[in-house]
């Protein structure tokens, strides 16, 4: 059971950080139990995806890391549009 475990924290370690690096920013964490409702088991398998639906991943956690952060940046506001503001403000009446 343990080495399970070392591959979970070994994941994320490696996602957290690529994205210090994009960012240049330090970001605290704690490892924790799972929570309620958390996934018991997660993982990608990219050979199937190429075998089955013919797609490949070009790109590394790196630049996943990067682009988001990039993106982030360029869009603070996330993917709310100008319409989505005002739509929110009439509920808000």
């Amino acid at each position: 059971m343990v080495y399970k475990w070392w591959w979970v924290v070994t994941a994320f370690i490696s996602i957290h950080q690529a994205f210090e690096k994009a960012s240049g920013i330090k970001v605290a964490y704690k490892l924790v139990d799972r929570r309620p409702g958390d996934a018991q088991a997660v993982w990608a398998a990219t050979d199937v995806c190429e075998k089955e639906l013919g797609w490949k991943a070009t790109r590394n956690i790196d630049d996943m890391c990067r682009d988001v952060w990039r993106w982030s940046k360029l869009n603070p506001e996330g993917l709310a549009t100008p319409l989505d503001r005002v739509l929110a403000m009439a509920h808000e009446e």
